[in-house]
C-alpha cells in the first residue's frame, strides 16, 4: 500500500449489547467537542460544567475525560500530529452545527471499511 494516499480507519468501538456504556463513550467524545468550543484545555478543564447525564455520582465524568486526555484538538494533535488535512475531523465552531460522522451498525460478519 502507498503510504501517502492510504486511509487508515480509526473509531471508537463498544460492545453492542452494552448501550449505557457505548452512550457513556459518546457523551465522552462529545464531551471533548464541548470542551474545544469553550475554550476548555487539558490545563483549564475546570471551565467544563459538572453534568448529570448519567447521574449524579458521575458529574464530574465530563470534566474529567477533558482534564486526562484534553479537549478534541489536543487529543487530534497528541494521537494524530498535523500530518493530516484534518478535513472532517476538523471542529466547526464558527459556521453552525458540528456534524457528527454517520454510523454504521454491522454484524461482525458485515464490517464496511469505506470509513
Amino acid at each position: 500500500r502507498d503510504k501517502e494516499s492510504s486511509v487508515d480507519c480509526y473509531a471508537f468501538a463498544t460492545r453492542g449489547d452494552d448501550t449505557l456504556f457505548s452512550s457513556f463513550v459518546n457523551a465522552m467524545v462529545i464531551a471533548t467537542i464541548h470542551a474545544q468550543e469553550i475554550g476548555a484545555t487539558r490545563k483549564t478543564s475546570t471551565r467544563m460544567p459538572l453534568m448529570s447525564l448519567f447521574g449524579n455520582k458521575f458529574l464530574w465524568a465530563m470534566r474529567d475525560a477533558v482534564s486526562y486526555g484534553g479537549n478534541y484538538d489536543e487529543l487530534y494533535e497528541n494521537n494524530f500530529g498535523s500530518r493530516f488535512d484534518r478535513g472532517r475531523n476538523e471542529v466547526n465552531s464558527h459556521s453552525g452545527p458540528q456534524l457528527l460522522a454517520p454510523v454504521k451498525i454491522s454484524s461482525s460478519n458485515d464490517v464496511d471499511r469505506g470509513c
